[in-house]
């Protein structure tokens, strides 16, 4: 691997960049989440269980766009909680 390669994470291979903007007190942390994956793959290797993890971001927060229509999808949630608690409807998912 060369040197200065620049390293960016995608689907194939998340694993193999540092991840973008963590300091140093995150980085376990971010690593330890890209861990969950190559666990489920050795599950799947070793028993020949299949699994799927879903690991939410942490994108969201005061600057987020919290649209319900194009918005991502945990501040969309979000916004349809605050508007169903608010009107007194159901929270309709979907």
């Amino acid at each position: 691997m060369p040197r200065l390669r620049a390293l960016v994470a995608d689907a194939c291979s998340p694993c193999l960049a540092v991840p973008r903007g963590a300091s140093a007190c995150c980085v376990s942390y971010a690593y330890a989440k890209r861990m969950i994956d190559v666990l489920d793959r050795c599950y799947a290797d070793e028993y020949g269980c299949k699994f799927t993890s879903v690991i939410p971001t942490n994108i969201y927060g005061p600057h987020d766009n919290f649209s319900i229509q194009g918005g991502h999808v945990i501040p969309g949630l979000i916004h349809k909680a605050y508007i169903a608690k608010r009107d007194g409807t159901d929270l309709n998912i979907w």
